[in-house]
């Protein structure tokens, strides 16, 4: 897979201005019938063409997450081996316009959904990008695998073609709420940006931790999904650290993209603020040491990503990618590997590349396939079961290390 194709980067802006000004009375109509719009029929594929499968992304955003690497380093593999049904694999990469509106996200799978032999569509870098773009291929009949969307309202809506491969808010919000009691924080400070999903896991979580050890919501205070300076914030949570406080802080729970938690955590390093602080997925990003300056060692975060796993394919992804790119593998990036893996997999399970019946197959699975992050079954909604998250936490060199707990080698029964 190139970086994004050279007809990509030339067409794609008519592309998505064709698609936005012709299609608004076409995807309306599909979205109040619930119905996918494509005929889930075979798509016509000729003898030795591609099968595609999209990937979007914002790399200039999250570079760092090297998801289109990951994604790059599945399709090599799979065609290495025959492809899907005698067919190569193509992986259709796209920048996501969808991180800031909503618009931006359906612009964008409109554009996916009309390149030919498209089964499927992996990515959407948040869920304010997925969750619009997802009422697209779901009109479209066109599979949707988000590997980090975790708000609730993703499947929400008894959606065929929806499925995410990342546990949902409240798995989420409770493990950061199991791990505030496992380490004794009584009371705790909570952030969280305005966006529709950090508010919601950050609420999960609190609500957890009052329920689980009787845990005190000291401070709870939302920011701008835009704020680079935190220095109010920082100096209300350090009055509550004054000795002549009534009141004290124990860590501070922070919900919201990684960039900003590396200039918060930055800053309240610089402020003297010197507390655990614990973080939502967002953090779960190599950009979160870049952007504290290297001052985000002890952070905590949740991940699927096990780094402690023995398991061969583990291992062996992690070789393969450090070979390749250079680089070591991410979270994100082994997501999107898993994804694509996922895909191909359904195809050949189910002997058929037709959107409906990947669908079908994925939501059916006799047994849950093991990819690198782990086991992968899906509910009648498409949510992921099953599937562990890990705690990491932030080391001096700027890796993630996973916590000690469970280590889950089952056989994905």
């Amino acid at each position: 897979m190139s970086r994004l194709s050279p007809w990509l980067l030339v067409c794609l802006p008519a592309m998505l201005l064709l698609l936005v000004s012709c299609s608004d009375q076409q995807a309306n109509t599909g979205a109040s019938s619930g119905m996918p719009e494509a005929s889930s029929g075979m798509p016509e594929v000729s003898p030795g063409s591609k099968i595609a499968i999209g990937v979007v992304w914002n790399e200039n955003w999250n570079k760092d997450d090297l998801v289109f690497q990951g994604a790059e380093l599945a399709q090599e593999e799979i065609n290495k081996a025959g492809g899907v049904l005698g067919h190569p694999l193509e992986i259709i990469p796209m920048h996501d316009l969808g991180t800031d509106t909503s618009l931006g996200a359906i612009t964008v799978a409109r554009a996916m959904v009309a390149i030919p032999n498209l089964v499927g569509v992996v990515g959407h870098s948040v869920s304010a990008s997925a969750i619009p773009a997802s009422v697209t291929y779901e009109n479209n009949g066109i599979v949707f695998v988000s590997i980090s969307s975790t708000q609730l309202e993703l499947t929400n809506h008894n959606f065929n073609f929806i499925f995410r491969t990342i546990p949902n808010n409240t798995i989420e919000g409770l493990k950061m709420a199991q791990h505030a009691k496992d380490k004794g924080y009584k009371n705790i400070a909570v952030l969280y940006s305005f966006t529709a999903n950090n508010e919601q896991v950050a609420r999960i979580f609190m609500e957890k931790s009052v329920s689980l050890h009787n845990a005190n919501i000291v401070y709870n205070k939302m920011y701008s999904k835009k704020s680079k300076n935190f220095s109010i914030i920082l100096s209300e949570i350090k009055s509550l650290l004054d000795k002549t406080s009534l009141t004290t802080v124990d860590a501070i729970f922070f919900s919201g993209r990684a960039e900003q938690g590396g200039i918060f955590i930055q800053q309240a390093r610089k402020m003297g603020i010197n507390i655990p602080i614990m973080g939502s997925d967002g953090l779960d990003s190599p950009v979160l040491w870049t952007h504290s300056r290297e001052t985000a060692a002890g952070t905590v975060v949740p991940s699927v990503f096990n780094k402690k796993n023995t398991d061969e394919k583990y291992l062996k992804f992690s070789r393969d990618f450090k070979y390749k790119f250079g680089q070591d593998s991410t979270t994100l990036s082994a997501m999107a590997y898993d994804a694509i893996g996922l895909l191909a997999h359904a195809i050949h399970d189910g002997e058929s590349y037709v959107p409906f019946e990947i669908a079908t197959t994925l939501r059916f699975l006799p047994k849950a396939w093991r990819g690198v992050t782990g086991c992968h079954h899906f509910t009648m909604t498409g949510d992921i079961v099953g599937k562990e998250m890990y705690i990491q936490e932030m080391q001096k060199d700027g890796t993630f290390m996973t916590l000690p707990g469970p280590l889950s080698l089952d056989a994905c029964e």
